[in-house]
């Protein structure tokens, strides 16, 4: 069976790890990440996921006035 996560992401480098491992644990065999203007290292972990062929990563910039998740 093949489940994929889809999610937005912002500032969540400290929790992110331990949470794609409770989803790996679950089931969960892909995830794809938008994040949107980080600043906490949270791109800098995606990146490696992403070459680890553990996810796939999409940079979201969004301006101020604008909600990411409706991008």
């Amino acid at each position: 069976m093949n489940i994929q996560f889809v999610t937005s992401v912002k500032d969540e480098g400290l929790y992110l790890l331990e949470w794609v491992a409770l989803h790996r644990a679950i089931g969960v065999t892909g995830f794809t990440f938008f994040h949107n203007d980080c600043t906490d290292g949270t791109v800098r972990i995606l990146r490696r996921l992403q070459e680890l062929g553990l996810a796939r990563v999409v940079a979201n910039p969004t301006p101020a006035d604008k909600n990411p998740q409706g991008r």
